[in-house]
C-alpha cells in the first residue's frame, strides 16, 4: 500500500454533492454595492438619453423602399425576357 491519501475520483460526484456546491456557491457569490448599482443605472438611462433617431428617417426609409421597387422591377423585367439582363 501507499502512503499518499486517495484522491476522490471526479468521475464520480453524485448529483446531490454536486446541488450542495451549486447552493454554497449562490449563497457566496458577491453581489454588486448599492453605490455601483445607481452609477451604472444613471449611466444607462444617459446613454439611453443621448440615443436618437437619424434626422432624415422618413428620407432613408423612402429611398430604401424606392431603391427596392426599382430592383424588383428590374427582376420582374429580366424575367419576363426583357430588359438589362435579357
Amino acid at each position: 500500500m501507499s502512503d499518499q491519501p486517495e484522491q476522490p475520483d471526479e468521475g464520480r460526484i453524485a448529483a446531490a454533492d454536486e446541488g450542495l456546491v451549486a447552493a454554497a456557491l449562490e449563497q457566496r457569490r458577491p453581489a454588486p454595492s448599492r453605490q455601483f448599482t445607481m452609477r451604472l443605472r444613471e449611466h444607462l438611462t444617459e446613454l439611453e438619453a443621448r440615443a436618437h433617431r437619424p434626422a432624415r428617417l422618413r428620407l432613408l426609409v423612402a429611398a430604401y423602399i424606392s431603391c427596392g421597387a426599382l430592383v424588383l422591377a428590374l427582376a420582374a423585367l429580366g424575367a419576363t425576357g426583357h430588359g438589362p439582363f435579357a
